[in-house]
């Protein structure tokens, strides 16, 4: 509507209206798209009235469809649990390869780029279009009129399959030689083509074609313009991006920019800070965990006081030839400072028994992970125990807890230490036992946030697997079966535990399936599925009756094995195949990418449906997941059973939800500009599909007899919880009132935890990795938490006492909980703030110095050839963060955070930079802290300005929240997948 010179309101009518408009005899705006074809999600083609073609697009949604608004809410939380399969519909929401080929096109110049000129193929593919578009209107009885069709539509099919972006050559060499300081990356050149300006790599990693005429110039900001433009903080898929640097300020641009209530944008506005503070912590842990795992008795003495060894106990022990007798002396006060006799008493093993178990490397290995192992369950089972209902409190339970905490550190320390003396050694690495003990290991860190220390030992768990022949069944023949099995087990544990971290952490999976030929175990054997092939081919197949002849035990690991050889599927098939994430791909037509996208969704439904069929196989641990503790008391389900069964239940839902979450970085890549509409209703299905995931999770939750249980289960249920309330998948609204009474009853759950709280101002435990571990989730689960309340009340257009009047009439027992969520310097989030001082974030550099000059010097001196040769053998450590023992001493994790393209670590932040250090120097130590600029003085490419985030207040008063916006996005164009 227009306004003409008189004040009326004059309508403008369309002189044309597309196919589907016309079919459906409504009015059409004339645009391409059409807002009507949007809404359908359809193809919007102009056609002249007479030469109109239908298209075979369904406008009605299929029965599993769930439409947004008011409808939404009527999905109500489920009490059994429900395997019906939701698919990413190809057929009614997308391409289908017939309409591809009768889809009119233009001639599209400008630009090759380094690709040789495909204006033929282009014009083949016009002519053979208008020759099948003037058959369409012939009658099809006429057999010559069906042949002719079908020989056009063979060339058409010929075409596009044998259409593939060739480069040239004589290009290439050019930009080779080209020498020019400022000259971009051969794989940049190779993005610009005259079929697209603009890519999405990943969700939140846009690549644009300054040269095109586009108002996005990537030069122009100092920070981007010698970067990648995938930020390789987070991995490439992975499926959290939205806790990236990118993806907070993608949350930043979506909702917050856009806030209707001037209070709640106040509250979001200090959740900004909460989530960047958690990215923050998160690099700031891992270069902790870089020095502590490299070097475990210096990082975990230097916390302590350290104790003299009594020179009788020192002497008396024969020195192995690979410890010096400084490092025995290390382990030697790190053994004496175990709480005793709580450690005797919980690990059965005796301070002589220690000490003769450490005159062999091997052996004390197997000893201290046997020990750190129990500890661990016992400790677990301590907290489950005491978070009960009904647990009466006792007066011992603090010391008790204090002592868990201690030794679990000092274990964990011995563990990596003894771990790093037996890398080196083949005659230990490659043996069944030490496989065996790693494995054990892997296990039992994996709950921990050291997620360093995890995917070291792993890498190095599979290189020795390989190197033993575990993936290859040739290596088996010969062998009795019980060893065989044993092999196999081993083997397909530590493939389950790279696949989920792949899927977690977004990072490309080291192990080649092609490669892989060993059998599966004997719970897949059994039900006639020999090796992975086997599986993937015949899964759908399996008899259901010999399924349910397993243990609760040996049916989890089953589903989890099958579920993660799913997703190792996935990775090699779609996630990270050449014929989808190929650099050539951004050449290529639009048609051949649509057809590329067809596939894709063809390829992923058939995974879905796998996944589907092994949860109906798996039921039975649905059920027992489901069941309220008492009916299951009653059924002869035992406290063991039904963990076990909530452990697989929340791995299936993390998994599934992983593998949606990462297939938008591949659709995202192949979807066009003006088509992203279309992509709404499968979009939806897949939102859908995760909310129910969500609503069984919260159930089981609340059903859980102790706490810590819940906390237990976060590992999976945050990432089902992050994509939710970002709306990963939706459009509409999604959480409802009933949503948020639910998560406010899960939260207030995991905070009547209070035995950490209780206990923070005891050294034991605020040191420890267990209460860091807690902390964190906890964080991570109040922020999250309070997203949810702020965009429920935004949406809802209340404010805190609205809220509060809400919950006082629906769920009086957790009206106080939002006060502990939104006021940000609540208990909640004092570990989050904890670390900041007032005049910022980097000022603790100096503090940390000081306390490390407490540490023994002469110590450092006397162990320096030794921690040379340990850092010089553990190659996967950076450079800049180990290089000589004073470094290994002295680096400060406050200074690089995160990992660049190459390697280093770096400041996530720019920030974090401006800091001028080089005056800071550490007395009494081998080396000083270098200038973290000059120490990259070669690299002019890195930022040397931006942004300090500072304390909470100073970020709420000072940060305009359009520059941070500008920062966190690098100035990408705001044009996310979705």
């Amino acid at each position: 509507m227009v306004h003409t010179s008189n004040g009326k309101i004059k309508k403008l009518r369309s002189s044309r209206a597309c196919s589907n408009c016309r079919r459906r005899k409504i009015k059409c705006s004339g645009i391409q798209p059409c807002p009507n074809c949007e809404i359908y999600g359809c193809l919007c083609v102009f056609e002249p009235v007479n030469g109109m073609t239908p298209m075979n697009f369904s406008s009605k949604p299929s029965e599993t469809e769930f439409h947004h608004g008011n409808s939404m809410h009527s999905v109500k939380p489920k009490t059994e649990p429900s395997h019906d399969l939701i698919t990413l519909d190809s057929v009614d929401y997308y391409f289908r390869t017939e309409n591809l080929l009768t889809t009119p096109v233009f001639l599209i110049s400008g630009n090759d780029g380094l690709y040789k000129d495909d204006s033929e193929n282009q014009k083949c593919l016009i002519e053979l279009q208008t020759i099948l578009k003037q058959l369409q209107d012939l009658p099809e009885s006429n057999p010559l009129v069906l042949n002719i069709k079908q020989n056009v539509t063979s060339q058409l099919q010929k075409l596009l399959n044998n259409w593939e972006p060739q480069i040239d050559l004589s290009k290439l060499q050019e930009v080779v030689q080209n020498t020019e300081k400022d000259s971009k990356s051969i794989e940049t050149e190779l993005m610009k083509n005259k079929y697209r300006d603009k890519v999405c790599l990943a969700r939140f990693a846009t690549w644009s074609d300054s040269t095109v005429g586009s108002d996005f110039n990537i030069n122009s900001n100092p920070i981007l313009s010698q970067g990648p433009s995938v930020e390789v903080a987070r991995g490439l898929f992975s499926p959290i991006q939205v806790f990236s640097l990118r993806g907070i300020a993608f949350l930043l641009r979506k909702y917050l920019l856009n806030i209707n209530n001037i209070k709640n944008s106040y509250s979001m506005k200090e959740t900004v800070y909460l989530m960047l503070r958690i990215f923050d912590i998160g690099c700031f842990q891992e270069n902790e965990q870089c020095r502590y795992f490299g070097n475990p008795l210096d990082v975990y003495l230097g916390k302590w006081q350290t104790i003299s060894i009594p020179e009788n106990l020192s002497s008396s022990i024969a020195l192995p030839n690979s410890m010096t007798e400084m490092e025995n002396n290390l382990v030697f006060r790190i053994i004496m400072m175990f709480p005793q006799p709580f450690t005797t008493e919980i690990t059965s093993s005796t301070l002589h028994d220690l000490l003769y178990a450490s005159q062999n490397s091997a052996v004390m290995f197997s000893h201290v992970v046997k020990m750190f192992s129990i500890n661990k369950t016992k400790f677990v089972n301590f907290l489950v125990r005491i978070t009960k209902a009904n647990y009466k409190v006792l007066e011992s339970d603090d010391n008790t807890f204090r002592s868990f905490c201690q030794l679990d550190d000092q274990l964990r320390t011995l563990c990596y230490h003894y771990f790093n003396l037996t890398l080196n050694n083949r005659e230990i690495c490659l043996t069944l036992e030490y496989l065996e003990t790693l494995l054990s290991l892997l296990k039992n860190i994996r709950s921990s946030k050291q997620l360093y220390s995890f995917e070291r030992m792993l890498n190095v768990a599979l290189e020795c697997a390989k190197h033993i022949g575990l993936p290859r069944w040739e290596y088996y023949v010969g062998l009795d079966e019980i060893i065989a099995e044993k092999r196999r087990k081993l083997w397909w544990e530590l493939y389950c535990l790279e696949k989920h971290l792949c899927l977690q952490t977004g990072h490309i999976s080291s192990i080649n399936e092609t490669f892989m030929t060993c059998l599966l175990p004997q719970q897949f054997i059994k039900v006639g599925l020999l090796n992975n092939k086997d599986l993937l081919t015949k899964i759908n197949s399996v008899p259901q009756q010999l399924v349910n002849l397993m243990s609760v035990q040996s049916l989890a690991f089953y589903g989890r094995c099958a579920a993660l050889q799913l997703v190792g599927h996935f990775q090699r098939k779609i996630l990270y195949a050449d014929r989808y994430t190929s650099i050539q791909n951004s050449a290529k037509h639009p048609i051949l990418r649509a057809r590329l996208l067809e596939e894709t969704f063809k390829e992923f439904n058939e995974g879905k449906k796998a996944l589907n069929c092994l949860k109906g196989q798996t039921m039975r641990l649905f059920t027992i997941a489901n069941m309220d503790s008492s009916y299951a008391r009653s059924s002869d389900i035992s406290q063991e059973d039904s963990e076990i069964a909530k452990h697989f239940v929340f791995l299936y839902g993390n998994i599934l939800c992983g593998i949606l979450a990462s297939s938008t970085n591949i659709v995202s890549r192949l979807t066009e500009e003006c088509k992203r509409r279309e992509m709404a209703a499968p979009l939806s299905k897949a939102g859908i599909e995760l909310y129910k995931v969500w609503i069984e999770m919260n159930n089981i939750l609340l059903g859980c007899e102790s706490d810590y249980s819940i906390c237990q289960l976060l590992k999976y249920y945050q990432l089902v919880f992050i994509l939710i309330i970002t709306k990963a998948f939706t459009i509409g609204d999604l959480v409802t009132k009933e949503d948020v009474i639910t998560i406010l009853r899960v939260f207030k759950r995991v905070h009547n935890i209070s035995i950490f709280r209780n206990n923070e101002e005891n050294e034991k435990v605020f040191k420890s990795e267990s209460y860091k571990t807690f902390c964190s989730e906890f964080s991570v689960l109040g922020t999250v938490t309070r997203m949810t309340l702020i965009s429920y009340m935004d949406e809802e257009k209340i404010d805190a006492d609205g809220l509060n009047l809400i919950l006082c009439s629906e769920a009086p027992d957790i009206a106080d909980i939002p006060e502990l969520i939104l006021d940000s310097k609540a208990y909640t989030f004092k570990y989050l703030l904890k670390p900041v001082e007032k005049s910022g974030l980097h000022l603790r550099v100096k503090k940390m110095i000081e306390d490390d000059t407490h540490f023994h010097s002469e110590e450092l001196k006397r162990r320096e050839p030794f921690i040379k040769k340990l850092t010089e053998s553990i190659s996967d450590i950076p450079s800049t963060i180990i290089n000589s023992p004073s470094n290994a001493k002295t680096f400060n994790p406050d200074i690089n955070f995160g990992k660049q393209a190459d390697g280093t670590f770096m400041s996530p932040l720019p920030q974090l930079q401006n800091g001028n250090l080089s005056d800071l120097k550490k007395k009494s130590m081998v080396g000083e802290l270098q200038d973290p600029t000059k120490s990259r003085s070669n690299d002019s490419n890195l930022p040397t300005s931006g942004f300090n985030i500072g304390t909470l207040d100073d970020f709420v008063n000072n940060t305009d929240l359009n520059d941070l916006y500008d920062q966190l996005w690098s100035n990408q164009e705001w044009d996310t997948f979705l």
